[in-house]
């Protein structure tokens, strides 16, 4: 009996001893043209990080969050990541914004032993699990928000896209999905408009897009030029087009003010189910955080909270925690379970279609 009381006081004491700040880093866009992406998601990361460590959510850890403002620029990101990694010394990298941003910072991340955890972008070439551990995904890829795309409009007797593209590695990500996947079912594609990046006078590819009379314009582009875009369509065609926006352009701003912006529906496709309605345990808990920190609903803001919230979850199993051993639990799920949301991290991913009017999202 000694003996056992004696292990499990070192146990315990080594239990305590082990307690330690998780680091988790991240580099987003709190200026320029996606400012308000970024300054979305890392408000909600801030709040959620706050919640989490005043109820005790990590365990014998502490969370910690360290932002880095990229500037919406590729290798402003790849210089932050590597900041994080050998500076900050991150256990973590999360909620990255942009294809383009992933794909610079990869180098960077392989071989560092630090993951970049549910990235707020969902470029195909990401979801390969021979990334794993350096990358692990969350959220639906644009590939799983097109193809329901394509069943919505399919559905609803489109039978012609124009999509209008950032050109660059996002926006063709979405082009090249839509060039696989809509052939089968009846819907052309007639129209390929590029926009180069940073570009936001768009009203002249959209008129070049919409002269080829399509039913539906696809818009693969973020903030500004999203915004511009989608409202210049509502203006030109009313109710006769009908302008579809990627998840990663819904940002609280772009709904609140595309609601105030005259007679029609914008549709979007998103990877979360609706933030700011519904009964489920989780979009309950949402909406209490929002409260209490006075968020605005948002999509990206709701990934990156649930985000947080399965890191939480994970470290607090865990005695001592290193970036490895983390990155490596993580990789290992083929899903987490957040409140009353199952999340898978393999296909079938969700992805659903909402429609943002007047009266607000539907």
């Amino acid at each position: 009996m000694i003996l056992r009381a004696v292990i499990a006081s070192i146990l315990l004491t080594a239990g305590i001893a082990s307690a330690e700040t998780i680091r988790i880093g991240v580099s987003a866009p709190m200026t320029g043209i996606q400012a308000p992406s970024g300054l979305d998601v890392s408000a909600h990361l801030v709040a959620a990080m706050d919640q989490l460590n005043s109820s005790g959510a990590f365990g014998l850890h502490r969370g910690e969050l360290t932002v880095l403002d990229d500037v919406y620029d590729p290798e402003k990101t790849k210089s932050n990541v590597i900041q994080l990694i050998r500076e900050k010394k991150v256990h973590l990298l999360m909620s990255q914004i942009g294809s383009a941003h992933i794909n610079a910072s990869l180098p960077a991340i392989q071989g560092s032993g630090v993951t970049l955890f549910a990235p707020l972008a969902g470029p195909s070439s990401i979801y390969a699990d021979s990334l794993r551990p350096s990358i692990v995904t969350l959220r639906g890829s644009y590939v799983d928000e097109v193809r329901q795309q394509i069943r919505l409009l399919n559905s609803m007797g489109v039978t012609s896209v124009a999509v209008v593209y950032q050109d660059d590695a996002f926006g063709k990500d979405i082009l090249a999905a839509w060039a696989t996947h809509s052939p089968a079912t009846g819907i052309a594609l007639v129209s390929q408009v590029p926009v180069p990046r940073g570009v936001s006078a768009i009203e002249p590819m959209i008129d070049s897009a919409l002269a080829k009379s399509p039913g539906a314009v696809i818009l693969a582009l973020v903030s500004t030029p999203a915004l511009r875009a989608a409202k210049y369509v509502k203006l030109k065609r009313e109710n006769a087009v009908f302008s579809m926006l990627m998840s990663v352009a819904a940002t609280s701003e772009v709904i609140e003010a595309l609601k105030a912006s005259g007679k029609g529906a914008v549709l979007f496709s998103s990877v979360m189910p609706l933030p700011s309605s519904g009964s489920s345990h989780l979009l309950l808990e949402y909406a209490d955080l929002r409260k209490k920190y006075k968020l605005q609903p948002s999509f990206r803001g709701l990934e990156a909270y649930v985000a947080l919230r399965i890191v939480a979850d994970q470290v607090r199993k865990m005695p001592t925690v290193t970036p490895q051993t983390l990155g490596l639990a993580l990789s290992a799920a083929q899903g987490f379970t957040v409140s009353d949301l199952v999340i898978r991290t393999r296909e079938p991913r969700f992805a659903d279609v909402f429609a943002i009017t007047r009266s607000g999202v539907l």
